[in-house]
């Protein structure tokens, strides 16, 4: 929930291009639903998930970054 708000109030304040992350299939969709441009897919491996962000790092500059959910869980 608090991911999917963090898109909203992002977009609401000018972000230009939102990347989300997630693991479930639904949440993913959801996050794209409330306004996100990509989602990277944390169920990946370590590799393809760090390559995504790379790829999503190239396309912007980066202003700042939020975190929600448990940082102990990594899948």
């Amino acid at each position: 929930m608090s991911g999917k708000l963090a898109v909203q109030i992002a977009k609401l304040l000018g972000a230009g291009r939102i990347v989300g992350t997630g693991r479930n299939p639904d949440s993913i969709k959801q996050v794209l639903e409330s306004g996100a441009d990509a989602v990277i897919d944390l169920k990946r491996s370590d590799e393809e998930i760090a390559d995504s962000f790379k790829k999503e790092a190239r396309k912007v500059t980066i202003s700042f970054l939020i975190f929600c959910g448990d940082a102990r869980q990594k899948y």
